[in-house]
C-alpha cells in the first residue's frame, strides 16, 4: 500500500516540495502518519485497519519519506550516494527496534497501548524531523499538466522502474508476514520466533 500511495502521490508531493518546501509534506504526513496509528490502536474490524493503518498512516509516511529524500539530494551532491545509504539506514534500523518493542509492549500493556505507545514515539522523532530536515536551494518546477504528468510513462526505464516497484513487496514484505509463523511450525519458540522479523531487518 506505501509503495503504490509513493508511487502515486509522488508528483503531487513533488509539486508542494518544489512550491513549499519540505515543511508542508512534513507536518502533513506527521498527522497524518500519527493520527493513523492511534486510530490502529482503537479498530477492532478488518476495514478500521485498512483505513487507519493501511492508509491514513501509509498516506502520512508516503509524505514524509517523499520530503525527506527531496531535501537529501539537494544537500550532497559528491557524496550522494553515501548520503542515501545512511538515509536508507533508518528504515532497517526501525525495522529492528519497532518489532522487538511492540512485541514486548504487546505481552505487557495490549495491543492498543503497545500501538500508542509507538505512535508517541514516532511523533517525538517527528518533532525532531520538522526542525532538521530544512531546504538548501528552492527550485521552482513546472505547473502540474495532464500532458507532464503523462510523459513518464512514454519512457521505457521508467516504465521498467515501475514494474520493478510493484515487485518489490512480494520481496521483502511477503517473508516478514510468514517467517514467525512457519518459524513456530517447524518447532521454534515464540519469543525467537517473533524476534526474526528483527534479524531479517537487521541483515537487509
Amino acid at each position: 500500500m506505501q509503495i503504490f500511495l509513493m508511487s502515486f502521490l509522488s508528483p503531487f508531493c513533488g509539486q508542494i516540495f518544489d512550491i513549499y518546501g519540505p515543511r508542508p509534506l512534513i507536518l502533513g504526513g506527521s498527522f497524518l502518519h500519527v493520527f493513523g496509528l492511534m486510530m490502529a490502536s482503537l479498530s477492532s474490524q478488518y476495514y478500521q485497519f485498512m483505513l487507519s493503518q493501511g492508509l491514513c498512516s501509509s498516506l502520512g509516511v508516503s509524505a514524509i519519506f517523499m520530503a525527506a529524500i527531496g531535501t537529501v539530494s539537494g544537500w550532497f551532491k559528491k557524496r550522494r550516494g553515501t548520503a542515501f545509504g545512511l538515509f536508507a539506514t533508518g528504515s532497517s534500523l526501525g525495522g529492528v527496534v519497532f518489532p522487538i518493542m511492540l512485541s514486548r509492549l504487546i505481552q505487557s500493556v495490549g495491543y492498543g497501548w503497545a500501538m500508542r505507545t509507538a505512535a508517541f514515539i514516532i511523533m517525538a522523532l517527528l518533532v525532531v524531523a520538522s526542525f532538521a530536515i530544512k531546504l538548501r536551494h528552492v527550485h521552482r518546477g513546472q505547473p502540474l499538466s495532464r500532458r507532464l504528468l503523462a510523459r513518464p510513462f512514454h519512457e521505457g526505464t521508467f516504465l521498467f522502474l515501475l514494474v520493478g516497484l510493484a515487485l518489490i513487496p512480494f520481496g521483502l514484505y511477503t517473508p516478514i508476514d510468514f517467517i514467525p509463523t512457519v518459524a513456530r511450525a517447524e518447532g521454534m519458540r515464540d519469543s525467537l520466533a517473533v524476534n526474526l522479523i528483527a534479524f531479517y531487518n537487521a541483515a537487509r
